[in-house]
């Protein structure tokens, strides 16, 4: 018998009826651009692409976001601005070309103009200093309120659902102050974050719906809507803070790798309902159409997710070494001959090639999931459809400061000074300078961070057991403190790309104008073209 969750999921998805809005009737005029200008902007795209940091599934809605706070800061100043717009999101390839209706136009004017509206509201309501923080998060609201508006994720919210109603009841937070209510923020957190791969500013505005559930349907210019906007903003900063303590609180982090085993199966589950909508009731209904299902898409997957991981790794293998190469020409081959008069070609040479070496052998070992594997996924999917047992999760709110933690404070510590003390120690031996043991550090806990994500990813598919080998522990303990020290530059440097900050604010406006100015062109020839004819 299929479960009360998964059974909700099917209704919603076979009641889901697709937006008229975003159907062009025959003969209805659609928003069309140029062929040349088109192939220009994409080639734009992917260029920026291979040198941005965002993962591929927010690249979407970092280019819209780009456009819109671009455009905003430069030119909306008319109706027609909101044509202009989809425009670029068509040549850039976001959308399809000719296949939008113009009349989809006034939808996107509408968030706009609302989120003009609101941004003038909290400008006139707030002090000076908090403005940036909220303009930047008003404008994040309109980014992926024009996301869902071209592409309702129908599939992935009913997912969400039926995950987060699923295991709610399993997940029990001991030795907490959290009301009930805030640690089902924390396990929806959890759900999001774990399975859709959800970052801060998407989860952001999922909580704010969840605050303001009427907030899409404020997009009409009434005097209600006006009203009801004015209300809001009065307790902006509260919410604001509000959501904020919500998603800082690591709670939801800790308690995602207790779900993995769930977030794989429930992986599958999407895989098959996103691919399979009119029939998806009819293959959860047989168990064994439902098992050729999981293990055809999963193996798909595995696929997927291996080329992937090839192509990223190999990308990231070239970056370094390039990077390397620079730094080595520019400051190391200088501070040896201009400050110690003397160059330490081993060491130069170690520092350049040591890190692009480490992470290939880090990656180079990777293998697809076998067939072990995708049995445990197929009886984990029936086990979600068809409502068997599952483990109950305990997880505390709050860590006790007890003895043995300190103890194992003290040993981490002493892990880390361990870790860098033998490094450093090798370097010294090899007779680095302070220049060349800072870039071999550094690139070190980035390489190891990075290497560390790339197994992450590799392991997507891979159910995990309770159980850890005692080798496996060992190195954890040595090498952990590298890598959190990865995590940490990357979280700091994340934002700090000069490549894209030269593209973004020198590169893109003039190119994007004449990028206008080529398809303006473009249609001109084709009318005079169609004129003669």
């Amino acid at each position: 018998m299929i479960s009360k969750e998964i059974q909700t999921l099917l209704d919603t998805i076979k009641n889901y009826k697709y937006p008229s809005y975003l159907i062009a009737e025959p003969h209805e005029p659609t928003i069309e651009v140029g062929e040349i200008a088109s192939k220009a902007a994409r080639y734009y795209e992917k260029a920026r692409y291979a040198i941005d940091y965002t993962e591929e599934h927010l690249l979407r809605r970092t280019a819209i976001e780009r456009i819109l706070r671009r455009r905003l800061t430069i030119e909306f100043s008319s109706e027609k601005d909101s044509r202009s717009f989809l425009v670029e999101l068509i040549q850039s390839g976001y959308i399809p070309n000719g296949e939008l209706p113009e009349r989809v136009i006034p939808h996107v004017q509408g968030i706009i103009d609302k989120m003009l509206f609101f941004q003038s509201l909290v400008e006139h309501t707030y002090p000076s200093e908090y403005r940036s923080s909220f303009r930047r998060r008003i404008i994040n609201f309109a980014t992926l309120e024009i996301e869902n508006l071209f592409f309702p994720a129908i599939v992935d919210e009913a997912i969400i659902q039926a995950f987060y109603c699923k295991v709610k009841k399993h997940i029990n937070i001991t030795n907490s102050d959290i009301t009930k209510e805030e640690g089902d923020v924390q396990i929806y957190l959890a759900c999001r974050r774990g399975l859709l791969k959800d970052d801060d500013t998407t989860l952001f505005y999922h909580l704010w719906n969840m605050h303001y559930p009427e907030w899409t349907e404020l997009n009409k210019k009434t005097g209600t809507n006006d009203e009801k906007l004015k209300d809001i903003v009065e307790d902006f900063a509260e919410v604001n803070i509000l959501i904020e303590k919500e998603i800082k609180n690591s709670l939801h982090m800790r308690l995602i790798p207790k779900l993995k085993n769930d977030i794989i199966y429930f992986s599958a589950l999407r895989k098959i309902v996103s691919t399979q909508k009119e029939s998806t009731d009819q293959i959860v209904s047989n168990p064994e159409e439902l098992n050729f299902a999981v293990r055809e898409s999963v193996e798909k997957e595995y696929i997927k997710t291996h080329a992937q991981m090839r192509k990223n790794t190999y990308r990231a293998i070239i970056y370094v070494l390039i990077t390397k190469i620079i730094l080595a020409a520019a400051i190391e081959l200088p501070y040896d001959h201009f400050i110690l008069n003397e160059i330490n070609y081993l060491a130069i040479s170690i520092n350049t090639l040591f890190h692009p070496l480490l992470l290939f052998a880090m990656t180079i070992n990777i293998t697809k999931p076998g067939k072990k594997n995708t049995d445990k996924i197929v009886a984990g999917v029936h086990s979600v459809i068809y409502g068997s047992g599952h483990n109950e999760i305990f997880l505390q709110e709050k860590r006790t400061k007890e003895l043995w933690q300190y103890v194992a404070f003290i040993l981490y510590t002493m892990a880390f000074a361990f870790s860098f003390g033998l490094i450093l120690w090798v370097l010294d031996r090899l007779h680095f300078n302070i220049i060349g043991t800072g870039l071999f550090l550094l690139f070190l806990t980035f390489v190891s961070y990075f290497g560390l994500r790339v197994r992450f990813i590799a392991r997507k598919w891979i159910v995990q057991s309770d159980k850890q080998k005692f080798l496996t522990f060992v190195w954890d303990m040595l090498t952990l403190p590298i890598i959190s020290l990865g995590h940490w530059f990357s979280l700091k440097f994340s934002s700090v790309n000069i490549f894209i900050f030269i593209m973004d604010f020198i590169i893109e406006a003039p190119f994007k104008v004449i990028l206008k100015a080529l398809d303006t062109f473009t249609h001109f020839i084709k009318e005079k073209k169609d004129e003669i004819y």
